[in-house]
């Protein structure tokens, strides 16, 4: 169940409307209905809510909705509007700015923006008159998409950022704190009660180890590394999910996230020998190549005519273009070579006719 359904399960009512409306605070919301009236500003002005195009503000003690420059950055790529600026002016150590907003259409939009450069000089001074003309651009496309209540709300002179749950749109326990709302004691018990509430969802619907409630949980709500990780928001959203999840659903994730268990063992077991097997042959002996190569003759002439000391010795001879009384007087590629030759892989050496000795092999071997 994904949080697209979920704030998709009712419209914004005319109830939750009028509590925006006349208290102005969306605090007072639920968060599905704050979700719900989120997407509905989205619609309204052509935006993906998904995309997070306005943030949440504190101003003056109430929660409000703001829109950043990446916001009208948005409208005005999606409305084809241009901008320019009309006119400037300093007065009383601040910066004016009228900008200008033109659509398709021909219809225009003006707005002001204004910055104080007091005591600025230099790169700050420039910066400054550029962050007027970014708040004029911005106030004028705000006004001229019918966002007006939003164009005079401006981040960095009368409120701060507020944190929320970007699913759910819950108000963190930090911000209840900072609110007002909650003390710091009472943020940890919302947050240790969401936790219990959490673990008894999982109990209730079966759902025991580590391992297959964090595969679980990644099905509902996303990839997570660790559940005491998330949000108090989320942490009470994944409880809610697994409440509501039917049977039939929860059976089919299970099942999925139990194969996705046995991979992941699976490839670690493969990992693990890998490992295993490189740390054996880093710490085997090297072997001596006259050594491996006198085993290899032996492996290959063992129930042949060159089994024999003369045959041996003569095949060497024949193979090497010298003479040959020992093997121990060859080197390691040397008895290569005829092993080689013994094992049939050397074309470019003539064949030796021997009749099939009776002697038993040396010791040189």
């Amino acid at each position: 169940m994904s949080t697209d359904a979920l704030a998709s399960r009712a419209p914004v009512s005319a109830d939750d409307m009028e509590r925006v409306l006349v208290g102005g605070d969306l605090a007072k919301l639920t968060p599905s209905m704050r979700l719900n009236y989120y997407r509905a500003r989205c619609e309204i002005a052509g935006l993906d809510w998904r995309t997070q195009p306005f943030l949440y503000l504190n101003l003056q003690g109430r929660l409000v909705l703001y829109a950043p420059r990446t916001c009208t950055d948005q409208l005005a790529a999606k409305h084809r509007l241009g901008a320019r600026v009309l006119e400037r002016w300093t007065e009383d150590d601040i910066a004016y700015v009228l900008g200008e907003i033109t659509g398709p259409d021909g219809r225009t939009t003006q707005d002001v923006g204004a910055v104080p450069i007091v005591g600025l000089k230099g790169d700050q001074l420039a910066n400054a008159r550029m962050k007027a003309v970014t708040k004029a651009f911005r106030r004028a496309t705000l006004r001229h998409c019918g966002l007006s209540e939003m164009a005079d709300v401006e981040a960095d002179t009368v409120g701060r950022p507020i944190a929320v749950d970007p699913e759910t749109h819950a108000l963190a326990p930090s911000e209840e704190v900072l609110r007002g709302s909650l003390t710091v004691e009472e943020a940890d018990a919302v947050r240790r009660k969401a936790l219990t509430q959490l673990t008894h969802a999982f109990a209730k619907r079966g759902l025991t180890g580590t391992r297959l409630k964090l595969h679980v949980a990644t099905h509902l709500i996303g990839p997570i590394a660790d559940v005491k990780a998330l949000t108090t928001a989320k942490v009470l959203h994944l409880a809610e999910l697994l409440t509501d999840l039917d049977q039939t659903s929860l059976e089919a994730i299970v099942l999925q996230a139990q194969s996705e268990i046995e991979e992941e063992d699976v490839r670690q077991a493969r990992a693990e020998a890998a490992a295993d097997s490189v740390e054996q042959r880093m710490n085997q002996p090297e072997r001596d190549p006259r050594q491996s190569a006198l085993a290899r003759f032996h492996a290959v002439a063992k129930g042949t005519e060159y089994a024999a000391d003369e045959a041996r010795h003569a095949v060497a001879t024949h193979v090497l273009g010298k003479h040959v009384s020992s093997f121990r007087d060859l080197t390691a590629d040397e008895i290569h070579r005829v092993a080689d030759y013994v094992d049939g892989r050397d074309p470019h050496v003539q064949t030796l006719d021997l009749a099939p000795p009776d002697e038993e092999p040396d010791d040189d071997l």
